[in-house]
């Protein structure tokens, strides 16, 4: 995307600096705000927090976390320790899990020396590769008539959990007060109860379509399946 005609990503590694930025999504569309990340909690708040949103994005900024971390220190005990702090900050986002599994399971099979290079290169390849299947996407549903079909991809496959989110979410919104500064106002009566038990959960009756980066299949997991076989059999595997 471009802002203020300067190419930006959601996440990127500023290469001279050595850092991972990102375009901290709390502020917006009010303000655009560019926040660096450093060490495992930032990570951890960025993803926990919302600083970025949506499942690619969320991926992405774990691997990058697990990549700065084996920069410190790239034993298995640490590996295990990131992956289990960054793994708990969103459990419906289903990108997060398998991010971090992929990054685990490549760089155990390397040699402590050789994982902060690799693990680097990884969160890197996992980053444009989200890119290139966003995309797809968009050049497939470029060939439909009407815009009225979900924009989901083969992570229906796997379940949906239910996450209870703050309350706040519901009972706060963010916007700019009279002199123009950005503050969080309540919109809810004060004591009033607030839950929110449900996130990022389309219901399946009004679906009759998905976009994925293969292409347009029914909203069925037969119609996935003709796009994803080889999702289909390492599932099966798994069960």
């Amino acid at each position: 995307m471009k802002v203020d005609g300067t190419q930006y990503r959601s996440i990127w590694r500023d290469e001279a600096a050595g850092e991972v930025r990102i375009i901290d999504q709390r502020w917006l569309p009010h303000d655009f705000r560019i926040a660096t990340l450093h060490g495992l909690e930032d990570f951890a708040t960025a993803i926990r927090d919302m600083w970025v949103r949506g499942a690619p994005l969320i991926g992405a900024t774990a691997a990058h976390g697990v990549a700065a971390e084996m920069a410190r220190d790239a034993s298995d005990a640490h590996l295990d320790h990131v992956h289990g702090v960054l793994n708990a900050t969103r459990p419906t986002a289903i990108n997060l899990a398998w991010a971090l599994d992929r990054c685990r399971n490549a760089l155990r099979a390397l040699p402590v020396a050789d994982r902060p290079a690799a693990a680097l290169r990884l969160a890197l390849a996992i980053a444009d590769e989200d890119v290139e299947i966003n995309r797809r996407i968009g050049d497939h549903g470029l060939t439909l008539p009407s815009p009225a079909i979900d924009w989901t991809v083969a992570d229906r496959l796997r379940g949906i959990p239910i996450e209870d989110r703050p309350g706040a979410e519901v009972s706060h919104v963010q916007g700019r007060d009279a002199r123009g500064a950005i503050a969080q106002v309540q919109v809810t009566p004060n004591g009033s109860p607030t839950a929110n038990p449900a996130f990022d959960v389309t219901p399946a009756r009004p679906v009759t379509g998905l976009i994925t980066e293969r292409g347009i299949c029914a909203a069925s997991r037969a119609g996935l399946a003709g796009l994803f076989p080889d999702l289909c059999s390492a599932e099966s595997r798994a069960s």
